[in-house]
């Protein structure tokens, strides 16, 4: 194992140079690693190109690395069968994975791991979400829209509205102004294991997660771009300075004229936010009672407002991690492992039950692509954790290892 050791030590460089504490004597180690041979020269710069690994450096020392070799070697032992040269380059993935914050998620997005690697025990195959949705209109007339459903064109007043390449696209015929016809409205709402694309009249576009729905009027006519969101939903507003875009939701309202951000506002979640991307807007807490406070956004700025709170929480981020979802891929920034099963509930339409409460609490960093199996992600996430996953039937069962 001495080789696999070698491999875990290159790795603890990497990490070091991400994070700008690498020693001369360390960067001279790693040189001389990296001129061995043309294989270690192409892993390395393999490693630093995926998953933006600068992102991950503010929490390297939180990693239990003994612990993580620990738990890998184990594996690596039990695994003879798997031949040592293709092993090896993978170990110093793993390892590199393991000392970044990232932990055991990056895996899935720096590489696909030989079957071999994950068959510790099995797990029922999930299979990942897909583009479906349901468009509701105002006469109570519903159209499903999925991948079998594709150049579906149907006309409705002044108003053409394409299903076309796995999206909805409303084009309002130029001149329309019936303002009786704008008042009507539209719902498309996403089931859980679902998402969909939504092109609105005005040009904006609209990327709605799992479990989650959007009310809006199909021709936006009126003096304010009024819509209605319950769940997650990422918003390219299309800029128009004399009519505000108004995003409506339990517990906030978003005012903007052209911008992009996200929202994610599900009525089971604790805390609503609101992550801005680019442009400035407006957002507008509120109660039962009413609108407690308003706060204005700049890009890469966050507002997390707790149900039952009076005033909301900024701070600063990397606001394309919060709408990573909509490109395929899923970012986790120390999270508690029942928000990140709840995302993965809501994506694979599974249930999930604890047999331990404590696991709840367990933290989790990392990355990882939205449509790999929910076995697969189980697994890798068990690697290095105290977490052991089963899945009987639609439901994940976790417990202590």
């Amino acid at each position: 194992m001495k080789q696999t050791k070698d491999y875990i030590r290159i790795s603890q460089l990497l990490a070091k140079e991400m994070s700008e504490s690498m020693s001369a004597e360390d960067m001279e180690e790693l040189k001389r690693w990296q001129a061995e041979s043309g294989g270690h020269a192409q892993l390395i710069e393999s490693i630093k190109k995926s998953g933006s690994l600068d992102e991950k450096q503010a929490s390297y020392a939180q990693i239990d690395s003994n612990k993580a070799w620990e738990k890998l070697n184990a594996k690596l032992i039990a695994q003879e069968v798997v031949d040592k040269p293709r092993v090896l380059p993978i170990v110093l993935k793993i390892a590199a994975a393991l000392l970044f914050p990232v932990a055991i998620l990056s895996v899935l997005w720096m590489y696909d791991p030989p079957e071999e690697q994950l068959a510790e025990h099995k797990l029922e195959t999930i299979m990942p979400g897909s583009d479906k949705a349901v468009l509701l209109l105002p006469d109570g007339t519903s159209w499903n829209l999925d991948s079998t459903v594709d150049s579906v064109l149907f006309s409705e007043g002044q108003t053409e509205i394409h299903n076309s390449n796995k999206q909805l696209i409303y084009h309002s015929n130029a001149g329309a102004e019936n303002t009786s016809m704008a008042e009507e409205w539209h719902k498309l709402i996403i089931p859980k294991g679902g998402t969909y694309h939504l092109v609105l009249a005005d040009g904006t576009s609209v990327w709605l997660n799992s479990e989650s729905e959007l009310e809006y009027t199909k021709q936006l006519h009126s003096a304010v771009r009024l819509v209605k969101l319950k769940g997650e939903a990422y918003f390219d507003v299309s800029e128009d300075k004399n009519r505000p875009f108004v995003v409506e939701s339990p517990k906030m309202d978003i005012r903007v004229y052209g911008t992009q951000f996200n929202i994610k506002a599900y009525k089971d979640d604790k805390v609503s936010e609101a992550t801005l991307v680019e442009g400035s807007v407006g957002v507008k807490l509120k109660n039962e009672a009413g609108v407690l406070n308003e706060h204005m956004l700049k890009p890469d700025m966050q507002i997390s407002f707790q149900h039952g709170m009076t005033h909301g929480v900024i701070r600063n981020v990397k606001a394309c991690n919060y709408a990573a979802w909509k490109d395929g891929i899923f970012r986790f920034n120390d999270e508690e492992l029942s928000e990140i099963l709840k995302t993965l509930a809501r994506w694979y339409d599974v249930d999930v039950f604890y047999q331990n409460q404590s696991v709840k609490q367990i933290r989790f960093s990392g990355e990882m692509k939205r449509f790999d199996n929910l076995d697969t992600i189980l697994k890798l996430m068990e690697i290095g954790s105290d977490v052991a996953f089963e899945i009987n039937e639609r439901t994940i069962i976790a417990r202590e290892k």
